[in-house]
């Protein structure tokens, strides 16, 4: 099933060279899709960012694309330009699928940045290869990867997996359950109301659960502090290690039954609590705070 489209569009030719790729042109496009109350969302795109956001006083969904073309020449580039599509469909999932295609296969210099608005989701796949990824006010599961920018997700309902090999991740307000990986680059995460893991190689997490849950919790870096935050719910049995630096211990309410560490307090663990799930907490280069508030 393909969906209802009205478009316009607007071409800016930019002419002059693109390092590595010769000359370049660029147009905008502006379309509009048919809404399906709680359907997927799937959003592909090569060098270019992707920002979905939730808007309920919507009743279709807006699509606005700018989508840069490459060439030998500006001749070359203006004709793959207007040639470029930004393909909207919708299965007979009810999945919409938005992703670029470009004449003859994608050159490297091309690229295409994406933005949506839609009342509603029910699920999110969003992939750059050289982009960042904003998603805001959605629901269902989501899946956002890049290869080289940021992920910012913000007051989404379901569980979220999050990825890039080099940028930060923050992830705020999130109903469900929490996957964050990043080769490079620091990692937020604030109001988690479902388990929590984080990973990065080369920067510092700071990762606060709601009050509310529970728990577990795994959370690793190789260089970088990490500071974790968990409410009174939390419980469970707790490992820490760090290479360089110190364990702190925050504890107000008495909540920790048990502890072990050795005399650095680098390596050791802690029962919080009565439950049997298991967290861990790990550097290898930077100091580890746990907090439980209330």
């Amino acid at each position: 099933m393909r969906t209802t489209i009205s478009s316009i569009v607007s071409i800016v030719l930019v002419g002059g060279l693109m390092q590595g790729c010769g000359y370049k042109a660029s147009k905008q496009i502006s379309q509009t899709a048919e809404h399906l109350t709680q359907a997927k969302l799937v959003v592909k795109t090569k060098n270019g960012s992707i920002d979905i956001k939730g808007d309920p006083s919507l009743a279709s969904v807006e699509i606005s694309a700018k989508i840069t073309c490459g060439g030998s020449s500006q001749e070359e580039a203006d004709r793959r330009i207007a040639l470029a599509t930004l393909s909207i469909v919708r299965d007979e999932n009810r999945v919409l699928t938005i992703e670029p295609v470009f004449p003859n296969g994608r050159r490297d210099g091309d690229g295409a940045s994406i933005t949506v608005r839609l009342p509603d989701t029910d699920g999110i796949d969003a992939g750059s290869s050289n982009g960042r990824i904003v998603v805001v006010g959605l629901g269902g599961e989501l899946k956002a990867g890049t290869s080289n920018g940021s992920v910012e997700v913000i007051d989404h309902f379901g569980a979220a997996t999050l990825k890039s090999s080099n940028g930060s991740i923050t992830a705020r307000n999130i109903a469900g359950d929490l996957d964050a990986h990043t080769s490079n680059g620091r990692i937020v995460g604030e109001s988690i109301r479902g388990s929590a893991t984080a990973r990065t190689s080369n920067s510092r997490v700071t990762l606060i659960l709601d009050e509310n849950q529970t728990g577990p919790i795994d959370v690793k870096t190789s260089n970088g502090s990490v500071a974790v935050t968990v409410g009174p719910a939390f419980s469970g049995h707790v490992t820490f290690h760090t290479s360089n630096g110190s364990v702190k211990l925050s504890d107000p309410a008495g909540l920790i039954v048990a502890e072990d560490f050795d005399r650095r307090h680098r390596d050791g663990e802690i029962q919080v609590g009565s439950g049997d799930a298991k967290s861990r907490i790990g550097t290898s280069n930077g100091s580890i705070t746990f907090t439980i508030s209330g």
